[in-house]
């Protein structure tokens, strides 16, 4: 059978019988009319067909991940994951993901199961190539659907649509943990003795399951609008983590690799063989106070675009902004407080009555902090000065709060408090004057020698002594790196 093209085809066919006894046809382009009548002039014959080429939607996976409740955990469960990449430790690495994000989202929240069969009724609905399906409705001949996506999200969408014979890939197989190929999909399932007397309709022309059929037919990519809506509910760090310079990398290297090793050093080394216990309890509370900060980063950003005539505003601040609410940074804030509390209570060696007195103690200083930033954010900038110190101080002195810090500690936190500030008041009060790294993170470490090594000598103690050389080590290793660095840079210029 051969058909005649026509000026306005958006489909390609070739037909062909098998590959033993001809060689294959030139695709040809046909329009959906053409493709449908086609279709419809064998009704006996059974016919395979691509999801996408009855379902305009362009990614299921990504709109059933988009879409899970509750919103908030399933984000920062995505967010963590994203962030953790546990697929790298698994054979094929980066096609596991897709795999990993709905088997973990589907054991936490198995609900969603449930509930994206009842949306899957209104996606097929609106989503439909209605044309193509009603004629392969209509037809005498099997009709199987197959799609690459899982199970869970396949199978609802394409029985919503009125097939029941659908193929999709196992969430719980190991051979679901890759982007397995359609003809691994579709040979390998009950209906693959079908598939060589069969129609395969695929918007894929290198599809290799075209070769194993009689009549392949090859849809061209239509026109889908983008159904998935990004999940923009409130997920802790995550406004810094698109937002803040670097880009994706804030919390590594603002807190994880310059401020939270200051803070442990500070605090929890003096609590010697609890150590491991207080310091999860300074990880936590710290965590608790940078969910707090964030929500003033958002706020300032938020006032910059309102009032400034010209705001510095993150290039993506149209996609992320408002999702950082008022309400929920305090309930995260407040959770991991008390649970930081019992772990630093613990590893302080006191009672676990001490543990409201240091959650209402933490949480005292992150209303502290918070309140300093409401008045930051609404100030001029010469006039932000004061209160972007004061800031500074109660980030890394608030600690005072809640752990016992040595004279060496003391010595850690007034380095980092000026490390942070100093930059800041030159940007403000000099913005015509190039500000360097390099002598900045030299200078941090020798105010920590002026307070630390005094300290170690007036009170010559194992614990003080360990800090001392700890501190030194920490931050004569940024100083130094720093310097190579710019070393190199300056090399290469």
């Amino acid at each position: 059978m051969e058909l005649q093209q026509t000026k306005d085809d958006s489909f390609p066919l070739r037909e062909e019988t098998a590959k033993s006894s001809r060689p294959m046809t030139a695709s040809s382009s046909y329009g959906q009319t053409q493709l449908t009548g086609f279709v419809e002039s064998k009704p006996r014959v059974p016919v395979f067909v691509d999801a996408q080429s009855v379902l305009d939607i362009s990614n299921p996976t990504e709109l059933f991940l988009s879409t899970a409740q509750p919103a908030t955990a399933t984000a920062t469960t995505l967010s963590l994951l994203d962030g953790l990449q546990p697929w790298r430790l698994l054979p094929g690495a980066e096609k596991n993901r897709d795999w990993i994000r709905v088997l973990i989202i589907l054991m936490l929240f198995p609900w969603n199961w449930i509930l994206w069969r009842k949306r899957a009724d209104e996606l097929a609905k609106d989503h439909s190539n209605q044309p193509l399906v009603d004629i392969l409705k209509r037809r005498d001949g099997k009709v199987v659907v197959f799609s690459t996506d899982f199970t869970p999200i396949a199978a609802p969408l394409i029985e919503a649509l009125g097939f029941s014979n659908h193929i999709s890939a196992r969430p719980l197989s190991w051979r679901g943990q890759q982007h397995i190929s359609t003809d691994e999909l579709v040979l390998g399932s009950p209906f693959s003795k079908l598939v060589s007397s069969s129609i395969i309709i695929s918007d894929s022309q290198e599809e290799p399951l075209l070769d194993s059929c009689q009549t392949p037919v090859v849809s061209k990519p239509r026109t889908i609008s983008n159904t998935i809506q990004p999940n923009n509910a409130y997920v802790p760090l995550r406004y810094i983590h698109l937002t803040k310079n670097p880009r994706r990398k804030f919390i590594e290297y603002a807190w994880l690799k310059d401020d939270l090793y200051v803070v442990l050093l500070a605090c929890s080394v003096t609590t010697a063989a609890l150590f491991p216990l207080h310091a999860i309890g300074v990880v936590l509370a710290s965590l608790a106070l940078w969910i707090t900060y964030e929500a003033g980063y958002h706020e300032n950003d938020v006032l910059g675009e309102a009032r400034e005539a010209d705001p510095v505003l993150p290039s993506n601040f149209a996609e992320v902004k408002g999702t950082v609410p008022t309400v929920l940074p305090w309930v995260w804030a407040g959770g991991l407080t008390a649970v930081a509390s019992v772990f630093l209570t613990i590893g302080l060696s006191r009672s676990l009555t001490t543990a409201p007195i240091l959650a209402l103690g933490w949480l005292i200083t992150l209303a502290s902090v918070r309140t300093v930033f409401f008045v930051f954010n609404r100030l001029s900038k010469p006039m932000r000065v004061i209160p972007h110190l004061l800031l500074q101080i109660g980030k890394y002195g608030g600690f005072a709060v809640i752990s016992a810090i040595s004279l060496v500690g003391v010595g850690l936190l007034v380095a980092q408090v000026i490390y942070r500030w100093f930059p800041y008041a030159v940007y403000r009060w000099h913005p015509e004057k190039t500000f360097i790294e390099e002598p900045l993170t030299r200078t941090r470490l020798v105010i920590f020698w002026l307070i630390a090594i005094p300290a170690v000598i007036l009170n010559p103690t194992v614990i003080l002594g360990v800090q001392l050389v700890l501190g030194s080590l920490c931050l004569g290793r940024r100083a130094v790196s720093t310097h190579l660095r710019l070393r190199t840079i300056q090399a290469a210029a």
